[in-house]
Parts: C-alpha cells; sequence; structure tokens
C-alpha cells in the first residue's frame, strides 16, 4: 500500500483478513508477510495507537517515529525513533517478521570522499 503524503500520520487500527479480525499470533505473521506500507515521498511519517501494525515499513526519504506495536522490517532512510505507545512507559514492541520482497532493500556502504 503506497501512502501519500510529505507529513504522515498514521494510527494504527484492528486488521481483518479475508473478513476474520487478525489477532497476535500465527494470523499475524501471515498478514505482515505480504503487506508493505510505502510511505515514498514522506518526510516525516508518525505511526500512533495500541493495535500492531503488521507488515514491513518503507520510508526511502524521510525520518519515522514509531509508536505503535509493528511486526514486519523497518527500512528508514532517516532516524528512527521509538518513543514508546502514550501511557506505557518503555520501548514499542516490534516484531522483526520477514517481507519476502527484502532482498530489493539490500543495504550499501556508505563510502566518503577523502580528498
Amino acid at each position: 500500500m503506497t501512502v501519500s503524503g510529505e507529513n504522515v500520520e498514521v494510527g494504527s487500527a484492528a486488521v481483518q483478513d479475508a473478513g476474520v479480525r487478525v489477532v497476535p499470533g500465527p494470523g499475524a505473521s501471515r498478514v505482515a508477510e505480504r503487506t508493505l506500507w510505502n510511505f515514498a515521498d514522506a518526510r516525516s511519517v508518525t505511526i500512533t495507537g495500541t493495535a500492531p501494525v503488521l507488515g514491513s515499513i518503507v520510508v526511502p526519504v524521510g525520518r519515522a517515529t514509531v509508536g505503535a506495536p509493528t511486526a514486519g522490517r523497518l527500512y528508514v532512510a532517516g532516524d528512527l525513533v521509538f518513543p514508546g505507545a502514550p501511557g506505557r512507559p518503555g520501548p514499542t514492541r516490534h516484531s522483526n517478521v520477514a517481507w519476502p520482497g527484502a532482498a530489493a532493500f539490500a543495504c550499501q556502504p556508505v563510502r566518503e570522499l577523502v580528498q
């Protein structure tokens, strides 16, 4: 799913798959494995809420603040901040669920030019 906008704010919500509510467990992993959130032109993405965001998140040109639980991979060009969920001290839960297309996002080392 491609989401447009320069400064995007998203609230997490319950997810359904084929009309059935997805709960934590194997069903959630199956949905996360085949879902990709692409914030293609966003300079800033903020994700909040208490329901898990299922699927990998791609922010190719900006930064992301993730205050909701996630299940997927996080591909962020800029800063990635985990402030914790509102009313819950401590870090936000992140489950590293693979996305089959991940090879397309292989990390390359940054080489500085020395003059």
